[in-house]
């Protein structure tokens, strides 16, 4: 074999080396960019929704805790919104999970969100009664743990996402 035939085989092989390599690493650069792609319209799109509730959980926290101290309608105007929100985003994820154990803690939040509303309406009853006392009592023994819980199950749809 001729000094000419080895050289052209051995820049032969490299270059077909390096073709391979520029194959592989361009199928996965494409691979790591559909990941990417994956989780920033899904994954993160889905945590967003969720952060959505957890701050309208929040604040409905803070709306009926205004109220019986100040008993102000617009802070019923405000927690009434904040149902709304609730439910809407609800919907919104329910549309967007596969998994069952997203269901799982979505259909906590639902069962939650719905005790949460009969709280609330007890206590705003109770403040209509001018019984403050009583009012105190379903706040603090009654809606706050189970907006707690709500806050929870989202933390938890956060934490799996």
């Amino acid at each position: 074999m001729s000094i000419k035939q080895k050289l052209f085989t051995s820049f032969g092989i490299i270059i077909v080396v390096l073709f391979a390599l520029t194959y592989y690493a361009s199928s996965q650069l494409t691979n790591v960019n559909d990941s990417y792609m994956f989780l920033l319209q899904d994954r993160v799109y889905k945590v967003l929704e969720a952060n959505e509730i957890e701050s309208a959980v929040t604040r409905q926290g803070a709306y009926i805790r205004s109220y019986v101290l100040r008993q102000n309608e617009q802070d019923l105007d405000n927690l009434e919104t904040q149902f709304n929100k609730i439910d809407e985003q609800i919907s919104l994820l329910d549309t967007l999970f596969t998994d069952d154990v997203m269901f799982e803690q979505l259909d906590e939040i639902k069962k939650q969100q719905q005790l949460f509303e009969q709280y609330a309406q007890q206590i705003i009853a109770a403040m209509d009664a001018d019984d403050e006392a009583k009012a105190q009592n379903i706040l603090f023994t009654n809606a706050a743990p189970t907006n707690l819980l709500m806050i929870d199950a989202v933390d938890e749809i956060i934490a799996f996402q």
